[in-house]
């Protein structure tokens, strides 16, 4: 029936016990700056009341587990100043009531996940130091309680999107990012971003060639339909040109003329002739 578990600020070693894993009652555990090593504790997911997960300032390494997509009453998560490494692992969608998310001054590689956006009550962002590449995915927007972003000494690249209203303190120090003139977040501490011209003329310029292309294909499709139902082959001196229409044959089609009892004649059938 343990609820609450603190054991921070010790000199503890070794990993966490698999023990741990039957305080399913448990809703604070903070194992805090203390020597801890081993892999992050797979059956995480198992304590499924905790709010609190607080292993900052160790030496836990491998990977966040997948069962944290199991802890829906998380509010904060704070693995700061590990070895933690490989991706962030999209738990975010099964974890509504996070406020805090602080994964700062580990390994993690790869890109933030687009499902960041599912954390709608956040408030605080450290994702710093990391190995993290890619652009920031455009959802930062919906996160409206974010107030504290921490991106520095990454690898990230591009432009930061838009920003929530209600962020106030933000760092992207140290990476290929840059912000936008009218940003909330930012201005006189990251690189304003420069207009690419350039990409701007090329992309301009490939669209206005397709549009002209179709307009082309289209002009010769319709010039080609016309031509074929203009097209009639050219009359010779043994052809008449029919004008009205007849049962068999349309205007416009040539009758061959035929010579009968020393005249000229076109005909339609047996029983119609037309004589010159």
């Amino acid at each position: 029936m343990l609820q609450r578990l603190d054991l921070r600020s010790n000199k503890l070693t070794g990993s966490v016990p698999n023990d741990f894993k039957f305080l399913t009652k448990l809703e604070y555990l903070d194992l805090s700056t203390n020597n801890l090593d081993g892999e992050f504790p797979s059956f995480i997911g198992d304590m499924s009341s905790l709010k609190v997960i607080d292993f900052s300032n160790n030496n836990f390494k491998g990977t966040l587990p997948e069962s944290l997509n199991r802890l829906y009453f998380l509010e904060k998560l704070s693995t700061r100043y590990n070895l933690i490494s490989g991706p962030i692992v999209d738990f975010f969608a099964s974890t509504p009531n996070l406020t805090v998310l602080d994964l700062s001054l580990n390994k993690l590689e790869g890109k933030i996940p687009k499902n960041i956006k599912k954390l709608y009550n956040i408030g605080e962002i450290h994702l710093n130091n990391n190995n993290l590449k890619g652009s920031l995915p455009n959802s930062f927007q919906e996160l409206e309680k974010l107030e504290v972003l921490y991106l520095s000494f990454n690898e990230l690249s591009g432009k930061v999107p838009d920003m929530p209203k209600g962020l106030k303190l933000c760092s992207y120090k140290d990476t290929n990012l840059c912000v936008k003139e009218d940003a909330i977040c930012g201005v006189g501490r990251t690189p304003i971003c420069k207009t690419d011209y350039k990409q701007i003329i090329i992309i301009a310029a490939s669209i206005i060639g397709g549009l002209l292309l179709l307009v082309i294909i289209i002009k010769l499709i319709l010039r080609c339909r016309r031509r074929n139902k203009q097209y009639k082959p050219k009359q010779s001196d043994d052809q008449i040109l029919l004008v009205g229409e007849d049962e068999i044959m349309e205007e416009g089609d040539y009758l061959q003329m035929k010579k009968i009892n020393d005249r000229r004649a076109a005909e339609l059938d047996e029983d119609y002739l037309v004589r010159m």
